[in-house]
Formats: structure tokens, C-alpha cells, sequence
């Protein structure tokens, strides 16, 4: 079969998108029971789960829905070979982050995993089928020395073709020849520090094994909506990961007896992160079924956030042009140099000199690395 550039989705194509959106949520696709061929398009279907990192996810729904028999043969095996290595994958990269907390448990500090490696002391499909691809470990910056050391006596070295700006949120990722992946030492979520401030996820952390926690409920999902919209300028670009999104629906309806929605929407708006918070929960309700809270379902910007996103999603070249702006937007937003020079919510004509100097020496940086590799 072959693939073809198109500049918008056909309609075999927007049934591949809402038949993702219906299995990742364990519903029947009562649209495409017929799952032949001849009616899914299942090359443009699993190159969107693979591009956005959920195909093991797919595979796990598939089955849990009793329909993976009804999938053509080559689809199945691939789906299945996916989750299975994906599964492999996980109890190794979980059997290193128990490695780590040991070696941070034995120089008395508390780590907490983030993200993807939090999945792994969760009850659910997910400790199979979420994709990793490195640890996020979050600690004290007071020990982030001690932990370094700590990590090098267990082998772990800097990873020597991975590039840490000065100043970062996180130390240079290290990685060891026993490991699967590398891990990154934290001292904040991200760089607008106010948003989530590192200090009280530490506090608010839940010990799963000796030497390593997992944030909150609450704070698990914020950091997910942080770095997905805000870090990664999905809100700007009106684009979708449908790893995130799986992640906010799995802590939905995991965790929403737990998350006080009424205090969180008060928290998004003091900090100024609502629209995000708000567009991020409509976005998995639209693309992986989440339930909307009560107080965010009536919210108009989000509603409208998740049919921009959708209807961006339609259109591949739109989505893609969008999604570049938001990268860009990322890569020039002002916290990620004012943070690096500890200017705070400094604005004057001096950070500002600060600022832009940093930007075209960060630009000069990237360019020089480009020629060189070229």
C-alpha cells in the first residue's frame, strides 16, 4: 500500500483517528465493527499510534475489548509484538528506578519519579503499554550533588552526545551500561517554577519503593498538563499527543474521587495555568473519552481549545505548521532563559538585555552544533 502525502485527512483516515480515540478508552468502535482492510486504513492507524507513542495502548485495548481477532492478521501480530517488547521494556527500565532508589535510600534521600516512570507503581495497563523513553527523577536541589555522586558509585556516567543548557531545570542525563535508559536529575518541573514549584510535590509524594516516591494524584496530573501544553507548546500549537492525553483520561478516571476539582480549578487560576488545565481535560475527553469534571465541562475556552485541535488534526499540514509555532514559541518562551539567569519575574530593561543576549547565544550554539553534524 502505499502512502501518500495529502493535505487533508480522507474519510478512511478520520475513521482511523476516532477508531484510536474509541479502542484507547476500551469502547466497542460500534462505527467500524467491520475492521477489515477494506474499510480502516490501518497504515495511516498505526502510523498515528506509533507517532504518538500509544501503540502498545492500542494493542492492550484491543484485546481488552475482545476484538483483536477481528484485526487482519499482519496488524495483530504487529500490535501484539509491540506490546510485548514494550512490556519487556518496562520491567527493566521499573527494575532500574528501584536500582536508583536503593542507591538513594543508602545516602538518605527521597527521589520522586515523574511522568512516564510513575505509570510503572500504578495498578492498570499502563505499567505494559506506556511508552518511556528516559527516568525523570525529582529531588531536593540541596542534594543534588549527593545524588550524582551517589548515582556514579552505581555506574552511571553523563551522557556525552546530549546537550544540558546551563542553568536547566535538570542535571545532564546520565546513563549506565546496566540501564535501559537514562535518567535526569530534577530540581523543578519546569521553568516557571510558580506553576507546580518543586518543593511541594516532594512534600506531597507518595513512597512506592524503597528510596523513591510518586507526586500526588493532583500533582501528577498538572505536571502532565504543564509539560504537555505549556513545556511542549501543545496549547499554542492547538496539537495533540495522544500518549498525554491517555495519561490525563487514566488519571481521571483513576484518581477523580481523589483530586479535589473545585481546589485545582482555584490553583489554575491563581497561577494562571487554567486555559491549559482546562484545554488539556476537554482534549482528552474529545480524543480518549476522559469524563469531564463538573466544574470544567461548562468552560467555553476549553470546549473551544479541543474543536481547534480537532479540527487541526483533520488537516495534517495545518497541524503541522501549527504544531512548529508552538515549538518555536517554546524554544523563545522568556522563563526558560530568565529562569537559567535567576531573574525571577524580572520584566525590566536589563533582563530583558539578559534575555535576548542568551537567546541569540543559545541560537549561535544550535546553529554551530547543526553545521558540525552536517
Amino acid at each position: 500500500m502505499t502512502i501518500r502525502s495529502v493535505s487533508t485527512s480522507t474519510p478512511r483516515q478520520r475513521l482511523s483517528e476516532a477508531l484510536i480515540s474509541s479502542v484507547l478508552v476500551r469502547r466497542t468502535p460500534t462505527a467500524a465493527i467491520d475492521l477489515s482492510d477494506a474499510v480502516v486504513d490501518w497504515m495511516a492507524t498505526v502510523r498515528r499510534a506509533n507517532g504518538d507513542f500509544v501503540g502498545p495502548a492500542l494493542s492492550q485495548a484491543f484485546s481488552d475489548l475482545g476484538i483483536a481477532d477481528a484485526l487482519p492478521a499482519d496488524v495483530r501480530d504487529y500490535l501484539q509484538m509491540l506490546h510485548t517488547e514494550n512490556a519487556r521494556c518496562n520491567v527493566e527500565i521499573r527494575r532500574q528506578c528501584d536500582e536508583i532508589g536503593s542507591a538513594l535510600a543508602a545516602v538518605g534521600v527521597q527521589g520522586v519519579l515523574l511522568k512516564g516512570a510513575a505509570w510503572f507503581y500504578d495498578a492498570g495497563p499502563a505499567v505494559a503499554d506506556r511508552m518511556v523513553r528516559d527516568i525523570d527523577l525529582l529531588v531536593d536541589r540541596r542534594r543534588a550533588d549527593t545524588v550524582r555522586i551517589a548515582l556514579r558509585e552505581r555506574g552511571y556516567r553523563d551522557v556525552p552526545n546530549l546537550i544540558r543548557e546551563p542553568g536547566h531545570i535538570h542535571e545532564a542525563p546520565m546513563a549506565t551500561p546496566n540501564g535501559l535508559v537514562n535518567v535526569e536529575v530534577h530540581y523543578e518541573l519546569a521553568t516557571r517554577t510558580s506553576l507546580l514549584p518543586a518543593v511541594e510535590v516532594l512534600e506531597d509524594g507518595r513512597p512506592v519503593a524503597r528510596g523513591l516516591a510518586i507526586p500526588s494524584p493532583t500533582h501528577r496530573l498538572t505536571h502532565a498538563v504543564i509539560h504537555a501544553e505549556i513545556v511542549n507548546g501543545d496549547y499554542f500549537g492547538g496539537t495533540v499527543s495522544l500518549r498525554d492525553s491517555l495519561d490525563v483520561s487514566r488519571l481521571v478516571v483513576d484518581y477523580s474521587d481523589e483530586i479535589n476539582w473545585q481546589a485545582l480549578l482555584d490553583t489554575a487560576r491563581a497561577r494562571g495555568f487554567f486555559p491549559m488545565l482546562s484545554g488539556a481535560l476537554h482534549k482528552a475527553s474529545q480524543f480518549t473519552g476522559a469524563p469531564l469534571p463538573d466544574v470544567f465541562a461548562d468552560d467555553i475556552r476549553g470546549r473551544r481549545h479541543a474543536a481547534r485541535c480537532l479540527f487541526q488534526r483533520r488537516w495534517p499540514a495545518l497541524e503541522g505548521g501549527m504544531g512548529r509555532l508552538g515549538v518555536l514559541r517554546r524554544a523563545l518562551a522568556w522563563q526558560r532563559d530568565s529562569y537559567a539567569l535567576g531573574l525571577g519575574d524580572e520584566r525590566g530593561f536589563y533582563a530583558h538585555l539578559q534575555v535576548n543576549r542568551r537567546r541569540i547565544d543559545r541560537i549561535r550554539s544550535m546553529l554551530a552544533r547543526s553545521l558540525k553534524g552536517a
